[in-house]
C-alpha cells in the first residue's frame, strides 16, 4: 500500500499504540498504587484489611490482565505490519498520544462485541434483523447469492460484513479507522480457534463496578474462526478509506445491489452526503438497509465546525430527505440495545436504533424530476 505523509504518520502511530499497550496499561495500574499511597493511614489500613478484596492485590491482578490483552494487542499489530507498512519498525515507536492508546482500550471492547459470546444479545438486537431482512430478499433457494453484491460502510471490526459473506453473499466491508482495520484484518485472517484468546475489556475503568471480579471479567475471543465458514464460493473483501471518497465517484456508481449501515450514518458530517453516496452505489431497484440512533459524532466538535459546517437532521426530516432522493421506504420499525455495554455493571447506555428497508427508484425519481 501506499500512503501520503500525513497517512503514513497516523498509521505508525495507530501500529505502535498496539505495541505500547502493555506499558500505558501499567502505567494507568502504577497510578492507582501511587493515589492509593497519598491515603491517610486509616484510610490504607481500612481497604488493606479487606481480605476479600484486598487493593492493592486486585491492582496486581489488574496487571496481569493487562499481559493478556497486551497478548492480543500485539498479535493483532505483528500480523498487520507485512500487509500495511512492511517497513515499520518495532524497535522505533514514536511517541503515541493518550487519545490513540484509550483508542486501543476501545478495540477491546469492540472485539468483545463482535467476536465474542458475551455480546451476543446485542448482535441479535442489531446484526440479526439485517440478516433476516437479506434472508427474505433474497431467498437461498430462488438466488445465485454470490452474486448478489453487498456493501458495508462502516463495518468496524468485520463481523456484520463477516456474517453477511458467510450466507454466500458477495460482500465488501468499508473502513476508514486503521484500529478497526488492523484488528479486522487480524480476526477474519489470522485466528484458528475458537476462544483462541482471553481478554479482559472492562479493566480500564474502576467505576460502576458491584465487585472487583466484574472489573477482571475474562472474555473468550472469537466465538467463530472465520476460514471455517467463507466456503460459499461468494468474494469477500474489506476496503480501507473514507465513505465518500471511495464510493462517491463515477467507478462505484450502481455497484451494489444492497447498501447495509449499522450504527453508521449518524458519523457524517452532513448525513444527505452518504445518502448522495449510497444512491450512487446503489442500482436501480436496489435496497438500503439501515439499523442504527442518530447520534451525531461531529455535533459538538468545534475545530471541524469551522472547516466543514456539520448538519443533524432529525428522523423526520431524513425521511423526507430519503423519498425526495428515490428512496421508498419498505419496513421502518425501532428496537432496544445497548451499545459495547457491560450486563454487570450499575450504568449501561440504552438505545433506541430505528430498523427500515428501503428501495431506491432512480430511473422514476429521473422522469419525475424531468
Amino acid at each position: 500500500m501506499e500512503y501520503d505523509e500525513e497517512e503514513e504518520k497516523i498509521l505508525k502511530q495507530v501500529l505502535s499504540a498496539f505495541f505500547l499497550y502493555r506499558q500505558y496499561g501499567h502505567t494507568l495500574i502504577q497510578q492507582k498504587r501511587k493515589f492509593m499511597s497519598q491515603l491517610s493511614f486509616d484510610h490504607k489500613d481500612l481497604l488493606l484489611q479487606d481480605t476479600d478484596n484486598n487493593f492493592l492485590k486486585h491492582l496486581s491482578r489488574l496487571d496481569d490482565c493487562v499481559k493478556q490483552n497486551s497478548v492480543v494487542a500485539e498479535a493483532i499489530a505483528k500480523a498487520g505490519i507485512p500487509v500495511f507498512y512492511p517497513s515499520f519498525d518495532v524497535n522505533n515507536l514514536p511517541h503515541v498520544s493518550n487519545e490513540m492508546m484509550q483508542k486501543v482500550s476501545s478495540t477491546l471492547k469492540q472485539l468483545t462485541r463482535d467476536w465474542s459470546e458475551e455480546s451476543v444479545d446485542e448482535r441479535q438486537a442489531t446484526y440479526v434483523p439485517i440478516l433476516q431482512e437479506l434472508d427474505s430478499l433474497f431467498p437461498l433457494d430462488s438466488n445465485d447469492r454470490s452474486q448478489i453484491h453487498i456493501l458495508v460502510p462502516g463495518s468496524g471490526l468485520g463481523r456484520l460484513a463477516f456474517d453477511i459473506a458467510a450466507k454466500g453473499f458477495s460482500c465488501q466491508g468499508n473502513e476508514f479507522s486503521y484500529f478497526m482495520l488492523l484488528t479486522s484484518y487480524y480476526m477474519l485472517n489470522c485466528v484458528s480457534s475458537t476462544s483462541e484468546f482471553a481478554i479482559h475489556p472492562y479493566i480500564h475503568s474502576f467505576s460502576n463496578h458491584v465487585t472487583r471480579d466484574h472489573q477482571a471479567e475474562k472474555v473468550a475471543i472469537p466465538d467463530v474462526v472465520p476460514a471455517e465458514y467463507l466456503n460459499h464460493g461468494a468474494f469477500f473483501s474489506m476496503a480501507a478509506g473514507d465513505f465518500l471518497e471511495v464510493y462517491g465517484d463515477k467507478t462505484s456508481e450502481n455497484r451494489f445491489h444492497v447498501v447495509v449501515t449499522c450504527f453508521f450514518i449518524d458519523t457524517a458530517k452532513n448525513v444527505l452526503s452518504y445518502l448522495d453516496v449510497i444512491k450512487n452505489c446503489l442500482v436501480d431497484g436496489g435496497y438500503w438497509i439501515n439499523m442504527g440512533p442518530l447520534l451525531y459524532h461531529f455535533e459538538n466538535d468545534c475545530a471541524s465546525q469551522h472547516e466543514n459546517p456539520t448538519i443533524e437532521l432529525t428522523l423526520d426530516q431524513l425521511f423526507y430527505a430519503m423519498d425526495s432522493m428515490g428512496f421508498n421506504v419498505l419496513k421502518h420499525e425501532s428496537t432496544t440495545t445497548s451499545y459495547m455495554g457491560d450486563k454487570r455493571s450499575m450504568l449501561e447506555w440504552i438505545y433506541h436504533p430505528h430498523f427500515w428497508v428501503s428501495r431506491i427508484q432512480k430511473a422514476n425519481l429521473q422522469q419525475f424530476v424531468a
